[in-house]
């Protein structure tokens, strides 16, 4: 069973520590229950318990808890850097049309003069000849 973090990330947001850690635990009871434990935790918990399944399922939701903690702060954390990133990039593409825009009121090319028209130009009907 694959926890799908996102669902979980957005469902705990507005959680206290304790009321995340409990949401948390039933997510490492539910999977227990269904036969689908997360095999690198399971595994941990086999290796930690000498090979004892029922001494692994003991410790399966402690360490369960402690590894979901980890991965929804790694999603939270990617999620910042994904927001800032396309802050940038637009902040980024806004900025170089104004420098664009400078430049070509500092020193216009031919080419943007030929493509600006002025309400003057357009007023007059101004030919390009």
């Amino acid at each position: 069973m694959k926890v799908n973090l996102e669902k979980l990330a957005h469902c705990t947001a507005h959680l206290n520590e304790q009321l995340l850690e409990d949401t948390l635990y039933e997510v490492a009871l539910t999977e227990l229950q269904n036969d689908a434990p997360e095999h690198i935790t399971m595994a941990r918990a086999l290796a930690a318990a000498d090979g004892d399944t029922k001494q692994a399922a003991l410790q399966y939701p402690q360490l369960r808890v402690v590894r979901l903690k980890a991965e929804l702060k790694q999603y939270k954390k990617d999620a910042r850097s994904k927001t800032v990133e396309r802050s940038v990039k637009r902040i980024s593409f806004e900025i170089g049309g104004l420098v664009k825009d400078v430049f070509d009121f500092i020193d216009p090319t031919t080419d943007s003069l030929k493509n600006k028209k002025t309400s003057f130009d357009k007023a007059f009907l101004w030919d390009d000849d």
